[in-house]
């Protein structure tokens, strides 16, 4: 099981019982897909962020399913493009960058471009940054 803290943009959310009846939980609907979450507590704190950009810790199953975890609160506008934080099986230094503000949306799905095909946080960066140099 994969484990990963991420930034998404909740859209929506849907309230659902399991297939017994008897527990209910909630799927969120965010900008990279959807995601589930069984705690009460954590369903609570996201219905309030629907619209917003927050932080979660997700686990992804070998079957694919998304789970979150917990909640760790609302990303501040300037870093909300800034997707993988970090995850258990590839632990990441995690670096702040303020980056141009009309290019972030670019080379942010530049970087998650290059992270869906297997390239680090870091390798990503440092490809971004020598296209950056070469095409300048």
């Amino acid at each position: 099981m994969l484990s990963q803290k991420l930034n998404v943009k909740l859209i929506d959310f849907e309230a659902k019982v399991d297939k017994s009846g008897k527990k209910p939980y909630a799927r969120f609907k965010t900008d990279s897909g959807w995601y589930s979450a069984f705690e009460a507590d954590v369903i609570d704190e996201l219905k309030k962020c629907i619209g917003r950009t927050i932080s979660v810790n997700v686990a992804v199953s070998d079957q694919g399913f998304k789970n979150i975890k917990s909640f760790n609160g609302i990303v501040r506008d300037e870093f909300a493009g800034a997707n993988v934080v970090s995850s258990s099986d590839n632990p990441i230094e995690t670096i702040e960058v303020k980056p141009d503000q009309r290019s972030t949306t670019m080379y942010v799905s530049y970087v998650k471009d290059l992270i869906c095909i297997g390239k680090t946080f870091e390798e990503a960066v440092i490809i971004i940054k020598k296209a950056q140099k070469e095409f300048s």
